[in-house]
Order: structure tokens, then C-alpha cells, then sequence
């Protein structure tokens, strides 16, 4: 069972009351319960699950009067567990025993508000009866989803990491239209003199219809869940992750590195996908990797917070060969304070044969900006140590296959189109960007091309759209004209029908995998497994033998992957 929440909207407090030191006789919404029942008119009614808001409620109460003296009696306890919208279950409450395919089962939802101050203290919505069936069969349907299958919904736009997915509740019940999650900052006044709050939230729109549905607005549940607490409608729940919030909060950081990879191989040729060069993964040629070498080992190398400025963005390293980007600085490394102290230049020795560049966080090119480097050529206020650098003014391989750390940054003294041939003054830096940067191994050759790229939380104007494929319940298109060499799953009807007592039942499989061919009674009852087997792609046929069965009206069942499709035969005798 699963239900919307219309009536959990009803849980406000009224701004007249609260400060005026008056009760509040609002009823309140408080939470749902769950009932099982003899029949569709209500009959013996049990109880099977509660579920209420966590708070300070516990108990559901209501004050009595005996003999002249009030007593406040408890009606029934809460859970204070949290609420949920959805709820299974495999046991008649009724009988004691468990369910049974095919057989109708009763059962309803309500909602109760409560109120302390009021008289009756709580009051709870009127029946509604739900009809439910086990394991019915549905004969000419056909649905490529099951009940835990996901639908992945396309960022449509904005260039952050997350991730929005419906969860298939009731593969039946999906409508086959397009749905929009967009993003926004919702501003809620508080009415106890605190500051308004400003909370990221999404909403759900249904965009086929005219006018568009909102489904969900202005909700702040991220994360991934079960559909127990899940708004469902339309056969699904959403599910909603801000990945890269997640991603970075994992570390004690506030932004973090999510890949570094090859998008460009020698000459500048674009790789068919990006190559992994992290940590160890050797690029597209297999002579070089990227790692991070700072003290942090991690590309955002400050050890503060507050002087992170990586941002959450995208970085190249692009190797140019004949670069006029002079190396800058200090040849006694870099140093974490606002200004760079400098008493010498490496620019009178080298160049570096790449650049960095800022990128942004999408592909606009009208943002991107060059970047100051700086090489870590000597360890100041440390022990020389010729495993993390050689001072000798120039951008150095190590003994152990490690070039000399990178560091890149903004200034607001040096222009890096025009850097002098030696510096005169400090290099005032604006913000560190990444640093650390350790290639191992052989240089990357010229137009090669590496993409360092940071993990980007969800803001407002992120969208992402998503179609949720509808069941056909009837009427399915039969596929043998295509048999040969069939690019999708069918089910055909079997024939002859009615037949007496032998009939064939063909199909077609799309995909190499496991397929299964099962017969089952009017009451949803397996009774014969006529295919249970690893099949490659192609169209097949499997003869049925009912000899042994009474006349009647019988279903067969194809189930393959993802794909379900069933049909009904009539034995006639």
C-alpha cells in the first residue's frame, strides 16, 4: 500500500497563538494508521502498523470523567518512529495465516490529528477501503520495470553532480509522462523572532500535462531512502542526491577533487573517452600518471579551510611544449600566508612546458583564466630532503621517477601573459587554486591535455528531466513478423486457442540471459515451468501438454531481465 500526503499539510502552528501565552486548540497532524478488514464494508477492523511524527507526543490520549474525578486515559501508544507512506506485508491479520494468491484482501488507510488542549483530543479521518489482490495475473501486459528498478532522470541543465532517480513502486501504475525536478532556495519566516531560514529544496513537476502539475514543492529530503517515508504518486517515488555536497563532505575539506584525467592525447588528439591518469592509472600511452604530493595529499593542498580556493570547478593542464608561462617565485618553495615572500626567480632559468588553467565549472570558455605556477624546488624551514625536491631553480625529476610538486594561484602583482625575467616585489596571491600536482614518470608530450575536475554541489536552476515508461496492459502488439531477428522481447499468443490438449507458445528474447516460461492457474498459482533456461537472442517455441488439466482459462508467463509479459489460454475439452 502507498499513499500521498494530502493531509500532512494540515501540520501548522497558528502565528497568532504562539508568544501570547494561549493554548493551542489547532488539531494537528500527527500520523497515519494502518487497518486490515474483513470485507470492502469495514467489518472487524485490525490494526497492523502506526506510523507518527517524532516528537514529544508519545501517546494518544483523551481525559475522562470517573465518578467526578478527570482521568486521562491512554487511547493508543505511538511508535514516534517517523512517518511512512508506504507499507507491505505477507501475514492476513484476519485469519492468522499468511496471504494467498488470487484471494481479495481488505485493507485501509487513516490519518489523526491531535491536540492537547483540545476535547476530544484527537480526531481521525473515516475509512477508505482498498481492494488488494496478491500476485494477480494481468493477461496481454507487458512492462520492461519492476517494483525496486530505478529510472535515471537527465541533468537537462546546469553543469553540478547530482543525482535524481525515480523508484518503481508499481511498475502498473507508471504513466509514461515526462517529469522535471528542478532546484530553488525556499525562504521560511519564523514567527518566534529568529532570523527566516533559507533551506535548498527541489520540486517535482509533471511537464506533460497542460498546465504543468506540481507534484512536489519546495522539499529538502536528500539522500538515498526507502519508499516507507517517500512521497509516491504516479507509481514512483523520487529519489534525490546531492552528490556533490555529499562527495565533499565526506572529507574534512570544503571542496574536493572528484577526477583527474587525459581528455587530449599527443598532439592534441581528443581520446574517444577520458583516460583515468589518477594515483597510479597511467595514461592513454601508459608512461605517466598524476598524483598529489602535498602534505594533505589532496589537490586543494591548504591545511585551513578558509584558505582553500579551488572552488568548485574544473582545471586543465595543458602541455604546449614552447610555453612563454615562465615558472614564478620563491625557489624556496611556496608558502600558505597572503604573500609570497620572494628573494630569488626561477624565471631566469626554464620554462614549464604546460599551463593551468581555471576552467569554471561548465564548458563557457569566455571564463576560463590562466593561472601563476609555482614550483616546489626547496622545503623552506625543513631538512633538505632530495625525495621531495632539488634546489636548483629549475622544475626537476626525481630519483624516484616523481617531478617536483606544482602549485598554481591568482595574483593581483604578476600578469602571467607578461611575467618579468625576475621579480622585484612579493607576489601579492588572491587565492590558492590547487597545488601538489606530482606527475611520475615520462613527460606528457606536447597537446596533451589533462582535465583535473572538482565535485560541484546542486543550486538553484539545476534541472533534471525524466520519462517513466508506461505498462500496456492490453492489446500487445505481437511481434513474429520480426522472429528472424527480433530487436525486442515478445510474447506471442499461443495457438491453436482454445486447444485440446496441446497448444505452442512462442517468443522472442532481445538480450542473452536467463528466460523462464511458467503456466499458472486462475488463482495466480504456478503449476508447470515449461522454460527455465540461459537463452541467447533470437525467437523460439516450446510446446505445452494440458492432458493432465481441467478445461479452463490459464495463464503463461514470459520473464526475462527486466521484461514480464503474460497472456491468457483457454483449455477446452
Amino acid at each position: 500500500l502507498y499513499w500521498e500526503p494530502n493531509t500532512e499539510n494540515y501540520n501548522e502552528i497558528d502565528p497568532w497563538i504562539v508568544g501570547k501565552g494561549k493554548p493551542d486548540t489547532t488539531y494537528n497532524f500527527e500520523g497515519y494508521r494502518i487497518w486490515q478488514f474483513e470485507d470492502e464494508y469495514g467489518k472487524n477492523p485490525k490494526l497492523l502498523k502506526i506510523y507518527d511524527i517524532q516528537n514529544d507526543v508519545t501517546k494518544v490520549t483523551q481525559s475522562v470523567d470517573y465518578d467526578g474525578v478527570i482521568v486521562e486515559q491512554t487511547l493508543f501508544q505511538l511508535p514516534n518512529m517517523g512517518i511512512g507512506r508506504y507499507f507491505s506485508t505477507n501475514l492476513d491479520k484476519i485469519n492468522n495465516s499468511p496471504l494467498v494468491n488470487g484471494i481479495p484482501y481488505y485493507f485501509g488507510v487513516t490519518a489523526f490529528g491531535y491536540s492537547k488542549a483540545s476535547d476530544p483530543k484527537y480526531l481521525e479521518s473515516p475509512f477508505q477501503i482498498i481492494k488488494v489482490v496478491p500476485e494477480k495475473i494481468l493477461y496481454d501486459s507487458t512492462y520492461t520495470l519492476r517494483y525496486g528498478s530505478y529510472i535515471t532522470a537527465k541533468h537537462s541543465f546546469g553543469a553540478e553532480d547530482g543525482d535524481v532517480q525515480l523508484f518503481v513502486v508499481d511498475p502498473l501504475a507508471l504513466t509514461g509522462d515526462t517529469y522535471k525536478v528542478s532546484f530553488d532556495s525556499t525562504y521560511y519566516r519564523n514567527f518566534n523572532n529568529t532570523a527566516d531560514s533559507v533551506v535548498f529544496t527541489y520540486n517535482l513537476l509533471n511537464v506533460s500535462k497542460v498546465p504543468v502539475d506540481t507534484l512536489l514543492k519546495s522539499r529538502s529530503e536528500f539522500g538515498v531512502d526507502n519508499s516507507v517515508n517517500k512521497f509516491i504518486t504516479d507509481g514512483f517515488s523520487l529519489v534525490v542526491r546531492n552528490t556533490g555536497l555529499d562527495s565533499i563532505s565526506k572529507v574534512v575539506s570544503i571542496y574536493r577533487v572528484k577526477s583527474v584525467e587525459e581528455i587530449k592525447g599527443p598532439g592534441g588528439v581528443v581520446l574517444p573517452s577520458p583516460q583515468n591518469v589518477w594515483d597510479g592509472k597511467l595514461n592513454s600511452i601508459g608512461k605517466w600518471t598524476v598524483s598529489a604530493k602535498s602534505k594533505k595529499s589532496r589537490f586543494n593542498w591548504q591545511e585551513l579551510k578558509a584558505e582553500e580556493g579551488m572552488g568548485y570547478a574544473d582545471y586543465e593542464i595543458r602541455f604546449n611544449d614552447s610555453s612563454s608561462y615562465y615558472l614564478s617565485g620563491l625557489a624556496g618553495g611556496l608558502s600558505e600566508k597572503s604573500v609570497m615572500t620572494k628573494m630569488d626567480s626561477l624565471c631566469k632559468n626554464g620554462k614549464l612546458p604546460f599551463e593551468i588553467w581555471y576552467t569554471g565549472k561548465d564548458n563557457d570558455p569566455t571564463d576560463d583564466k590562466r593561472l601563476i605556477l609555482k614550483v616546489l624546488d626547496k622545503n623552506v624551514g625543513y631538512p633538505a630532503d632530495s625525495a621531495k625536491a632539488i634546489p636548483d631553480h629549475k622544475w626537476t625529476q626525481l630519483a624516484n621517477g616523481d617531478w617536483e610538486q606544482v602549485f598554481a594561484f591568482t595574483s593581483a602583482t604578476l600578469d602571467p601573459t607578461n611575467l618579468p625575467a625576475k621579480e622585484t616585489i612579493a607576489s601579492k596571491i588572491i587565492e590558492h587554486k590547487i597545488g601538489g600536482i606530482t606527475f611520475t614518470g615520462e613527460l606528457p608530450e606536447p597537446g596533451t591535455v589533462i582535465k583535473i575536475s572538482g565535485y560541484k554541489p546542486l543550486v538553484p536552476g539545476d534541472e533534471f528531466t525524466v520519462t517513466a515508461p508506461k505498462a500496456i496492459l492490453s492489446d500487445v502488439e505481437d511481434d513474429s513478423n520480426d522472429k528472424n531477428s527480433p530487436k525486442s522481447y515478445s510474447l506471442n499468443q499461443n495457438y491453436p486457442n482454445p486447444f485440446n490438449p496441446n497448444t505452442t507458445i512462442s517468443y522472442s528474447v532481445a538480450n542473452p540471459g536467463l528466460v523462464t516460461v511458467k503456466i499458472f492457474n486462475i488463482l495466480g498459482e504456478e503449476i508447470i515451468q515449461l522454460v527455465n533456461e540461459y537463452k541467447n537472442s533470437g525467437s523460439y517455441s516450446v510446446n505445452f501438454d494440458a492432458s493432465r488439466l481441467s478445461s479452463g482459462i490459464y495463464f503463461y508467463s514470459l520473464n526475462s531481465g527486466s521484461f514480464v509479459s503474460t497472456k491468457k489460454m483457454v483449455v477446452l475439452k
